[in-house]
């Protein structure tokens, strides 16, 4: 029986979607879905003989029968399941850490990676130097500052040579940002869309079924764990790193006012043609 809804998948975490779906289904995530059928006759060998002016038959009947047997890729049919068992049980979503849900809205997309290949360039490092706050301090001259910040990139930019940036997506809706890295494994696009074809958004609204995972302004926080009675076993050199991937966050992780989700599906419902009436 045909669907009544056509998805169109950007991106689908097929294991994290059979890994939710196992705990949620009685009989675990479906792995393969057969059809059987059978198909056979009968037919009847032996002879005939008259004893004594009365008549019979002897013989056997044998069958001859063999089975069709029709596999299907129930990936796709996983994620569908997961999406609409999601869409039925919830209402507006609440933000919360653990939090599933399905949310639609605009759809920025940057690839990152070329990045690493370009920031070996002198000009990188004054690109990173200006997504650095600058410091309040009233005492430091305003040279003494630039140098500070050009430092500071300079061991950024050489930290990010070594860190394997990736596709990245922020999903624009509710009044807010929804930011997230993908497997890319799992996307459904050719290497070159983007930036080719969507250069910054993937035109059209997009519906993303995730896990919020991150909340805005929770970025690089120590106090917590300081107040918990942690520091000392907080290495120093755990400290001075902070410093260093609160930096590199700013100018190509998630934004401070974003959330961060976990995403299992991207994707849209699409119109079929209509079947012409013979």
């Amino acid at each position: 029986m045909a669907a009544s809804k056509v998805y169109d998948f950007l991106y689908a975490d097929h294991e994290k979607v059979a890994s939710i779906l196992s705990q949620i289904e009685e009989d675990g995530a479906l792995k393969e879905t057969a059809v059987r059928a059978q198909k056979g006759k009968d037919h009847k060998t032996g002879f005939s003989a008259k004893v004594g002016g009365l008549g019979g038959e002897i013989g056997t009947n044998r069958g001859h029968q063999y089975e069709v047997r029709q596999t299907y890729d129930p990936l796709w049919r996983n994620s569908r399941k997961l999406i609409e068992y999601i869409g039925r049980t919830s209402q507006k979503p609440e933000l919360l850490i653990g939090q599933m849900c399905v949310m639609e809205g605009d759809l920025i997309a940057f690839d990152q990676s070329v990045l690493s290949k370009l920031m070996a360039a002198t000009s990188m490092r004054d690109f990173i130097a200006s997504g650095i706050k600058e410091d309040d301090d009233q005492k430091k001259s305003a040279q003494k500052k630039i140098r500070d910040k050009m430092k500071e990139a300079e061991v950024i930019q050489k930290y990010i040579e070594t860190l394997g940036l990736s596709i990245q997506f922020v999903l624009c809706t509710l009044q807010t940002g929804f930011w997230f890295n993908i497997n890319r494994d799992y996307l459904y696009l050719h290497e070159t869309d983007i930036p080719l074809k969507y250069p910054i958004t993937i035109s059209g609204k997009w519906q993303i079924l995730g896990i919020i995972d991150a909340l805005p302004n929770d970025q690089f926080s120590l106090d917590h764990l300081y107040d918990a009675g942690a520091s000392p076993h907080i290495p120093n050199m755990i400290t001075h790193l902070a410093q260093l991937i609160w930096g590199t966050s700013v100018s190509f992780g998630r934004p401070l006012a974003s959330y961060g989700l976990k995403p299992l599906a991207i994707f849209r419902e699409i119109v079929l043609p209509a079947f012409k009436s013979s």
